[in-house]
């Protein structure tokens, strides 16, 4: 499927014949032929191709001011993350915003997830997958002094 899709994407790119047809030979859907292929991750979640590197720090990271007169966006973005390891993305854009920046918060997802500032997802609960669930593997209800 994939060397059909390659093929079929360089012949869209020569124009060699319409879409559909190049689909209905190659038996591909046309969406498959317009779709640019994402660039591969490494394992662990950032994009080679970005190869974003976090700006550094300033000397006095920890207590310096913050606002766009001062400092760039990407190096107040590094600082409030150092500042506030547990805030995510959009805590941090929220931040910049009070301080003065436009910013856009899938821009901040983006540049802290290159910067390797990415959050951990919680687990969801078993029952929330769908699995089965067994109530019989609960521990026994403590009884207390009460009379029903």
């Amino acid at each position: 499927m994939k060397v059909r899709t390659a093929l079929g994407r360089s012949f869209v790119a020569e124009a060699a014949a319409p879409v559909a047809m190049i689909a209905r030979v190659l038996r591909v859907s046309r969406q498959a032929l317009y779709t640019v292929p994402a660039a591969p991750r490494s394992p662990d979640g950032t994009c080679p191709q970005l190869r974003l590197v976090a700006p550094a720090l300033p000397a006095d990271w920890q207590t310096c001011d913050l606002s766009p007169a001062l400092v760039e966006l990407e190096v107040a973005l590094h600082v409030l993350a150092r500042r506030h390891p547990a805030a995510g993305y959009r805590k941090l854009c929220s931040r910049l915003r009070r301080r003065g920046w436009a910013v856009n918060r899938k821009r901040i997802a983006r540049l802290l997830r290159a910067w390797g500032f990415g959050r951990r997802r919680t687990k969801p609960h078993p029952k929330a997958q769908g699995r089965p669930f067994d109530i019989s593997e609960l521990p026994p209800v403590q009884r207390t002094g009460w009379v029903w």
